[in-house]
């Protein structure tokens, strides 16, 4: 399904948070992410990357 421009959009902002919270020492959750790319990348985060 094809979401509107403005909620993919925002999709990828929330994920791009959740993301950046491995500077703080939290690891990001893969099913907490808007998006299928999110969800990939989380995947991979580690904390050893901050």
């Amino acid at each position: 399904m094809q979401l509107p421009f403005f909620i993919s959009t925002m999709y990828a902002c929330f994920d791009a948070d959740r993301l950046d919270l491995g500077r703080v020492g939290i690891t990001p959750d893969q099913e907490k992410m808007a998006t299928e790319k999110g969800m990939e990348m989380a995947g991979k985060v580690s904390l050893n990357m901050v």
